[in-house]
């Protein structure tokens, strides 16, 4: 009997550890991603290839992400929700963008390899997933009115649904790192805010023990209460371009 009441205390003991650990982690993450997120989303090279994350920037936020343990934090921890999310989302983006430069090599090759349809192509890439959805809805494609590549080759190009696919997938992540990058900004402003507000309204409070204690037990609840919700503040971001992905 001892040893079963034993048993029990070293595992509520491991329980708790481990979800400190997880809650450290994640802190850790945000704190690093929040310092790292305050520049904007960067695209490698110029117009005509930009399809690619620079990893400068997210792969950081990737690592510290992947270093976080699984299981429940010990509290909750405001902006980690849209930080897991947006190192999910720049990592499928980076697969997309492979299997797109796949596909427009092959169309490129098929063109002699001049090198000008595949930049055109990377060009209307590029463009149609820096639309709002409802933007997108009303895109085409755009060539340059040079002869070169001929007609038929960017025929073939429109026609291609496997490109296609790709591309609205590909665009699909692109707004969405940058929407959870504004998510995680707007819940991290949020708790700035709520915990300044809540320490102004304490120090802001005279009088005797007793109503210092509730104006330090009232900013207490406020900071707490506001990085519980901090994170629904980004819900309305990401639900514009997927409610589905929030």
């Amino acid at each position: 009997m001892v040893g079963l009441i034993v048993m029990r205390a070293e595992r509520r003991i491991s329980a708790r550890t481990r979800a400190r650990e997880v809650a450290d982690a994640q802190t850790t993450a945000v704190e690093r991603g929040q310092r790292a997120l305050l520049l904007e989303i960067r695209f490698l090279g110029d117009k005509y290839q930009r399809l690619h994350l620079d990893q400068s920037l997210l792969e950081r936020i990737v690592t510290d992400v992947n270093k976080v343990p699984s299981g429940e934090p010990a509290e909750h921890v405001p902006g980690y929700h849209w930080l897991q999310r947006l190192a999910g989302a720049a990592t499928d983006l980076e697969s997309f963008a492979d299997a797109l430069d796949v596909r427009v090599k092959d169309h490129d090759r098929t063109a002699d390899n001049t090198g000008l349809l595949a930049i055109w192509i990377n060009i209307n890439i590029a463009e149609y997933s820096d639309l709002t959805p409802e933007q997108a809805n009303h895109w085409s494609w755009r060539w340059h009115e040079s002869p070169i590549p001929a007609q038929i080759y960017k025929t073939k190009v429109e026609k291609d649904d496997e490109l296609e696919v790709l591309i609205f997938h590909y665009a699909k992540q692109r707004r969405l790192v940058r929407a959870y990058r504004e998510a995680f900004l707007e819940a991290m402003s949020y708790v700035r805010g709520e915990e300044s507000d809540a320490i102004l309204a304490r120090a802001r409070v005279r009088g005797g023990r007793i109503r210092q204690a509730r104006a330090h037990k009232a900013a207490q609840q406020r900071i707490r209460n506001s990085r519980a919700w901090a994170d629904l503040q980004g819900i309305e971001i990401v639900s514009k371009v997927d409610p589905k992905a929030v």
